[in-house]
């Protein structure tokens, strides 16, 4: 009989007794025949799981399909629970994540444009609030932010504050006041 040498198979006078990955318990040469001609190809393990499979495509599809595997597809790397790849997410720059919907962005752009829209976030401090109130109070209590207390919008600088204010509100620009009333 030819050399038999099979991975995680235990060999006893020249024929395999057991598999302990396939689960398999061989009692005579014969069955040894039929069983190696069976695994002709190397198998491939799952470690995390304890269960073999025939090729590396089936192994992926098992991890794909699993509840014991959490992928990064762009990273490659195969996590032990979601809380651990969403720490990933988090903490790569190579990943565009909001934490609050658990939900990855193709650009940065795209996942602050989100932010904006449907959390209460600031993009210039890269922080967002429990509550929309929060979110105005930080605008109002930074000197960071240009803050029209009449209409509740942020602008990139003060002299775009003044124009806004002049333009939708009655603001005396000499004496740098915004009134309800028109001056």
């Amino acid at each position: 009989m030819a050399q038999i040498t099979l991975p995680y198979h235990n060999v006893t006078n020249d024929h395999v007794s057991s598999c302990h990955l396939c689960k398999f318990d061989i009692d005579s040469p014969w069955l040894a025949t039929l069983f190696i001609s069976d695994h002709e190809h190397p198998m491939v393990y799952c470690v995390r799981c304890n269960q073999s499979f025939p090729n590396n495509r089936v192994l992926q599809q098992h991890k794909e399909n699993s509840n014991a595997h959490w992928i990064c597809n762009d990273c490659r790397i195969d996590f032990g629970s979601s809380d651990s790849r969403r720490e990933h997410y988090v903490k790569s720059r190579k990943h565009h994540y909001c934490g609050e919907c658990n939900r990855l962005f193709e650009s940065d752009e795209s996942r602050v444009q989100h932010m904006e829209a449907k959390h209460s976030y600031c993009r210039m401090h890269d922080r967002t609030f429990i509550t929309k109130f929060g979110l105005l109070s930080h605008y109002s209590q930074s000197s960071d932010h240009h803050f029209c207390t009449k209409c509740g919008k942020d602008f990139y600088d003060e002299a775009d504050l003044w124009d806004h204010a002049d333009q939708h509100h009655h603001a005396c620009l000499p004496c740098r006041m915004v009134s309800n009333n028109p001056l």
